[in-house]
């Protein structure tokens, strides 16, 4: 099952709305930032920053949020949640999607 390591309102819910939005069924793993779980062992060996969000799914594990949401909008095309690969319109997708991350979202 798709694991979310998330911990309300930080960049982890652009992770679970993809997941929402993507109707994937996953089981929500709260990592409280206050009580310093994130410094865990077990939960370094997921994220070995100690932030969130990181996804764990039985393939593989990931971490930072907009890596999460393209990766999870690329496993399912059928939901037409981005334009198609190799198009001058996903290149404009990229773009902002990085922008948004890099630019608008705070320090």
């Amino acid at each position: 099952m798709t694991e979310l390591y998330e911990y309300p309102p930080t960049r982890s819910q652009r992770a679970k709305w993809a997941l929402e939005e993507l109707g994937i069924e996953y089981s929500s793993n709260m990592i409280n930032l206050q009580e310093g779980q994130q410094n865990s062992d077990a939960y370094r060996a997921i994220h070995p920053l100690g932030v969130v969000p990181a996804l764990k799914t039985d393939t593989y594990t990931i971490f930072e949020s907009i890596a999460i949401v393209l990766q999870l909008i690329d496993e399912h095309p059928e939901q037409n949640l981005a334009p198609a690969v190799g198009t001058p319109e996903r290149a404009i997708y990229y773009q902002w999607s990085v922008f948004a991350c890099a630019e608008v979202d705070p320090p």
